[in-house]
């Protein structure tokens, strides 16, 4: 119904009635209220309160709402500390990829742009599978600011396999064109290019001259093959429907390294 007024005071009378039972879950759904109608500074009130109250769990998602309504009304400083000390703190990648954000866009908020994309970089650079890091790429790309391809390759493959995007299909095929730029300018690439193979798949182009054109004789001695070789074993035989070709991958690849394969197997 989005009547959050009402939201806001129902949750203030169960707190009334129903006091030191769940305060700090309780306290924080009026600011989720009170946030969605743009109040930022009741909301703020309500997650204050709600962190001041027992809780079981490191509160950063607490903390996370309170930066973000002293964003609201204008408190950059003390939001940058407190997305800060959470990134520091945090061993949840999804979160640290977060705070990168946060914190860039407060800084670009602030004017600064060297800082803000430094953050957005970070992000790029460590956390390609989160939603928070396609929209660093954006914020980068959007200015005109230099990615590494392959970075730029993963986090967009991520964003459109998760369908992060309003267009996978689009995405992917951005995807695509950078990892394609980063094996012609790295043709001695460490095994992370079979991500090519992965976007290919995803986009429906199973014939095996796509397949195959990023798996180099040099590949055979680097830790990316099992993964490699999986993967295509896999793409044969549930998107091409050919079992024949897929068990021929698998056994090539047990007949290439049997001792290792045993081992792994095992």
């Amino acid at each position: 119904m989005k009547d959050y007024t009402n939201a806001a005071q129902a949750y203030q009378t169960y707190l009334t009635l129903r006091p030191a039972v769940i305060d700090s879950y309780v306290q924080a759904l009026p600011g989720d209220a009170l946030s969605a109608r743009d109040d930022y500074s009741d909301a703020l009130s309500a997650y204050e309160a709600a962190q001041s109250a027992p809780h079981l769990d490191d509160a950063f998602a607490l903390q996370i709402k309170i930066g973000q309504m002293r964003t609201g009304i204008g408190d950059y400083a003390t939001a940058i500390s407190i997305y800060t000390s959470i990134l520091s703190s945090t061993s949840n990648d999804y979160t640290k990829s977060q705070m990168d954000y946060l914190l860039g866009e407060a800084n670009l908020t602030l004017n600064k742009t060297d800082v803000a994309y430094g953050f957005f970089r970070d992000a790029i650079a460590n956390y390609w599978f989160s939603s928070w890091t396609w929209l660093c790429l954006n914020e980068l790309v959007n200015a005109n600011v230099s990615v590494n391809d392959l970075d730029r390759g993963l986090t967009d493959y991520y964003a459109g396999y998760y369908q992060y995007t309003p267009s996978p299909t689009d995405t992917l095929s951005a995807a695509l064109n950078a990892l394609s730029r980063y094996i012609a300018a790295n043709p001695g690439n460490d095994g992370t290019a079979h991500y090519t193979a992965l976007t290919l798949r995803e986009l429906q182009k199973y014939p095996m001259r796509h397949l195959n054109y990023i798996l180099h004789p040099e590949l055979f001695n680097q830790p990316g093959l099992g993964k490699w070789l999986d993967s295509k074993g896999d793409t044969q035989w549930n998107n091409i429907h050919d079992s024949k070709a897929a068990t021929d991958t698998l056994l090539a690849f047990v007949k290439s390294r049997p001792l290792r394969t045993r081992l792994r197997l095992h």
